[in-house]
């Protein structure tokens, strides 16, 4: 743990006086407590949810039926929304951008996992199928797949896009493969992908070994399982207990806690979210740059993962924001700043809840960047510029605060783990 430094904290303690005047300054550390509450609150919930999805996971497995798929299905969506608004965590503490390799990894392979319609190498048969598996050129035993398994390839593999953990590769094996670009319809893997019933079983359209859904189904509810195994050891980092990552950070030196904070803000505004997931899909016109694309539910993501960012920002719970908070900060250190923060947030969730709204009514992020769609560019690079302006803004109140520029390019000062 980094020890405290009094000169750094004299430091930030200055610029809020003199910012204030002879108002007294808002305490850092009570800022830094609500953006911890944020975190674990968020964590938690996103556990609940896959707890949740698991428990639908189980019952699909058991009890295939288009119903229990359905079911899984919405548990799916359900969540991804707590996920998504921890992502801002993300860039600013180094240990959760590790983690989130873990569970979010995009892009995956799919037909390492199983069937698609035109596998890129058809001689290597995918892991639903196979009792062996290669891996960084090593043969794993796979004839039991059980969370070992999984783990084992997750620490072996060293092609990225090899990703049997985690939101995705659940989505998928719950999708099926995106048959059709620059179209509303996701993935449309049949129910009976986990019939038990050995009469029933298929491999898509065709009829396939019981044997084949059976091992579908264990890696189905293995992926779930350590899901909320993963989703449990993060939460437990961000509590309010001694000897946690989330009460050393409220309880070290304010000012490393606040550069972490703002510095994940502003990176996770502009580098991922302006650029990964709006800018390079509109720019290549790719359908499969977009996350969540089995699932076509990236609209709903994108507006949680942007309201993340305002929830941290504020220390919001439950449409109640703190009485500190890094705003609390920003309004009396420039009120003018805090001002066109507070605009810019706004304008941000105005034009995600844009993309949403034609999400859910059948405008799809693949439709928005198909060629010819005018107004889904339009959407899409209005969206673009407000977090870019929204991450500039964050940006100066860094300056403002006296923690120097919040340079996305630069690697983050945080060697506190």
């Amino acid at each position: 743990m980094r020890q405290r430094n009094p000169a750094g904290v004299a430091t930030l303690a200055a610029t809020l006086l003199v910012a204030c005047g002879t108002q007294a300054p808002p305490d850092p550390a009570r800022a830094l407590e609500s953006y911890r509450s944020v975190a674990h609150s968020e964590y938690r919930a996103a556990l609940a949810a896959a707890r949740t999805l698991q428990t639908k996971i189980q019952a699909l497995t058991t009890a295939a039926s288009p119903d229990s798929l359905a079911a899984a299905r919405k548990a799916w969506v359900s969540a991804r929304k707590p996920y998504a608004r921890t992502e801002a965590l993300r860039f600013g503490h180094w240990f959760v951008d590790e983690w989130e390799a873990r569970v979010n990894r995009w892009p995956i392979h799919p037909e390492f996992l199983d069937y698609v319609d035109q596998p890129e190498a058809p001689s290597q048969r995918p892991l639903v199928v196979s009792p062996r598996i290669r891996v960084a050129g090593r043969t794993l035993d796979a004839s039991i797949i059980d969370r070992r398994l999984l783990l084992d390839i997750q620490a072996l593999s060293t092609d990225p896009t090899q990703v049997v953990t985690g939101y995705h590769a659940i989505e998928f094996m719950l999708w099926g493969e995106d048959p059709v670009r620059h179209d509303q319809k996701p993935g449309a893997r049949p129910w009976t992908d986990y019939a038990t019933d050995a009469a029933l079983c298929t491999r898509g359209s065709q009829p396939a070994p019981p044997t084949e859904c059976k091992r579908r189904g264990e890696l189905l509810t293995t992926m779930a399982e350590l899901l909320v195994w993963e989703l449990e050891r993060m939460a437990a980092v961000w509590a309010d207990k001694p000897g946690t990552y989330g009460y050393r950070l409220v309880h070290g030196d304010a000012e490393p806690g606040l550069h972490k904070a703002l510095y994940g803000l502003v990176t996770f505004s502009a580098s991922e979210l302006a650029s990964t997931r709006l800018d390079i899909p509109l720019r290549t016109r790719a359908p499969e740059r977009i996350q969540d694309q089995f699932s076509n539910t990236s609209h709903t993501a994108l507006y949680h993962s942007a309201l993340g960012v305002e929830q941290l920002y504020y220390g919001r719970l439950d449409q109640q924001k703190a009485s500190v908070s890094l705003a609390s900060l920003a309004r009396h250190a420039d009120a003018n700043l805090a001002g066109q923060i507070d605009r810019a947030l706004a304008t941000t969730r105005q034009r995600l809840a844009r993309i949403q709204q034609m999400g859910q009514t059948g405008q799809v992020l693949d439709q928005l960047i198909a060629p010819g769609h005018v107004e889904g560019s339009r959407v899409l690079a209005d969206a673009i510029i407000a977090l870019r302006v929204q991450s500039a803004l964050l940006s100066r109140l860094g300056e403002a605060l006296g923690l120097g520029p919040l340079d996305p390019n630069a690697a983050a000062d945080d060697s506190t783990s």
